[in-house]
């Protein structure tokens, strides 16, 4: 289990200190526990698979995916940078589209975003 919860944080790109802070360890504590020194208690299980939506029998056992669902990434990402509800849909319904249509998309934007500055 130790090496599937490094796993984890490599995936969502967390150093050891903000990932340790997120499961209310010490960073010394966190390197311990990925170099298989110490146990992960359950508390710990419960905190990382609430906070990033791990899936519990994958941290446990390693059987079946990472991930509750594909969208974990954006959902981290967006409590991480605390975006709104809105500007969660927009980056999920945009990842779907095919590039050009992102790109008028992104010009639109930059378009709205010049008009406003000028207001």
């Amino acid at each position: 289990m130790n090496t599937r919860l490094r796993q984890v944080r490599k995936e969502l790109n967390y150093n050891q200190k903000d990932f340790a802070d997120k499961l209310l360890l010490s960073q010394g504590t966190l390197a311990q526990i990925e170099k298989g020194a110490r146990s992960v208690t359950d508390r710990t299980v419960k905190l990382l698979c609430s906070e990033f939506n791990v899936k519990e029998e994958w941290l446990r056992t390693g059987n079946g995916e990472m991930f509750n669902s594909p969208q974990n990434k954006v959902q981290v990402l967006a409590k991480e940078l605390n975006l709104t509800k809105i500007e969660l849909e927009i980056i999920e319904n945009t990842a779907t589209l095919k590039d050009y249509q992102q790109k008028i998309i992104l010009d639109l934007i930059k378009s709205l975003q010049k008009n406003e500055s000028t207001i």
